[in-house]
């Protein structure tokens, strides 16, 4: 990989970085073919692996032919791990940033190797004028890409869309020579002897075998291209397959897996449904308590108009006593001028009155 991108992709699927050594997969299968291919133009004096990831590619190259191996990659983690794992005499890994390369200080190369790099630089074609210089008099390029167009999850480590038809047109305009191929995800039957199926395969090892094929497809539905350049004439190469043996128990446990998804698939819907018809109910409810807020407010209104009603009457009766009240002194006072004492027979009325008001203050808090 030759830009900042995790050391691991994992995001809906996507492995930026891998190595094959570690896994029995298609994804594995994927990365071995390539190389695989780019062997066949071995040997060479001096081998440059661009974006070399976790090495395992670099060793390869060394293990096929390359006599001097460089593999460089602008994660310093990533070379690390590629040094701890497979460095040794005539590999180096260094960091570098593939779009700064040049033959004043990296020297150039009989072969350079850049599988799946290209898509990943916001510049592509600055990277072929990159790559250009840094290849020997009769040096040979091989270059992958994949086809964006053949899935259906674009992905988001991708500065270019990857379009197979627009890089080998950018490779003519730089090369004399460029020769495509197709990669394809098989699928198949072998038959092998015993003592090779059950005995670990060996990177060095090469396996030659008669394959027949029983379909064909489009050339532009093909999920990667792989291609190799020069300025001059290319050597023929072979197709070439990293196989999987267990093929049938990798279809199992797939199969395995997608019955586990269904099952997924189908608990989240339950779960969804459920959740759902939750919401609906809590909707509703929701609506109800709106309508008992929306009564307790006209409720609330109409009790506070006649909590002031009844402020307003009691303020009018209580002003009406105190006229009373006056009334009654004045009616005192005059007694007293003229010697008379109207306190009992005042007394007895005021009874009387006190019942006529509470009478009326009744009446007025009925209404």
């Amino acid at each position: 990989m030759a830009t900042e991108s995790p050391t691991s992709g994992h995001d809906a699927g996507f492995l930026e970085r891998l190595d094959p050594n570690d896994r029995s997969d298609h994804q594995a299968a994927q990365h071995w073919a390539r190389y695989e291919f780019a062997c066949q133009f071995l040997p060479a004096r001096r081998v440059l692996d661009c974006a070399c990831g976790l090495g395992y590619g670099t060793a390869l190259l060394k293990a096929r032919g390359g006599a001097a191996c460089v593999g460089i990659d602008i994660c310093q983690q990533t070379i690390d791990a590629a040094r701890k794992r497979y460095g040794g005499a005539g590999i180096e890994f260094i960091r570098a940033d593939a779009l700064a390369l040049s033959p004043h200080t990296q020297g150039t190369f009989e072969r350079i190797v850049s599988l799946e790099t290209i898509e990943h630089l916001p510049e592509p074609q600055r990277f072929l004028d990159v790559l250009k210089p840094l290849l020997a008099p009769n040096g040979i390029l091989i270059l992958s890409c994949p086809n964006d167009a053949h899935f259906a999850i674009e992905n988001p480590y991708h500065l270019w869309r990857a379009d197979p038809a627009e890089l080998q047109s950018w490779l003519r305009a730089r090369f004399a020579h460029v020769s495509c191929y197709a990669e394809m995800h098989t699928l198949g039957a072998s038959v092998w002897p015993i003592e090779n199926i059950e005995s670990r395969p060996e990177p060095s090892r090469r396996y030659a075998l008669t394959s027949r094929l029983i379909d064909t497809i489009e050339y532009t539905s093909a999920p990667g291209f792989v291609f190799a350049c020069a300025n001059q004439p290319l050597p023929p190469a072979a197709p070439v397959a990293a196989e999987l043996l267990n093929g049938g128990g990798y279809l199992r446990e797939l199969e395995g897996t997608k019955k586990r998804l269904w099952n997924d698939l189908q608990h989240y819907r339950e779960e969804n449904e459920r959740l759902a018809h939750g919401w609906e109910e809590q909707k509703r409810r929701l609506d109800e308590l709106e309508q008992v807020k929306d009564r307790l407010w006209q409720e609330t209104q109409t009790l506070s108009a006649e909590a002031r009603r009844l402020a307003d009457a009691w303020e009018t009766q209580k002003n009406h006593i105190n006229g009373i009240e006056n009334q009654l002194k004045v009616v005192l006072d005059r007694g007293r001028e003229y010697g008379i004492d109207l306190t009992r027979p005042l007394e007895r009325s005021l009874s009387s009155m006190a019942k006529t008001i509470y009478r009326i203050v009744l009446s007025t808090l009925r209404r």
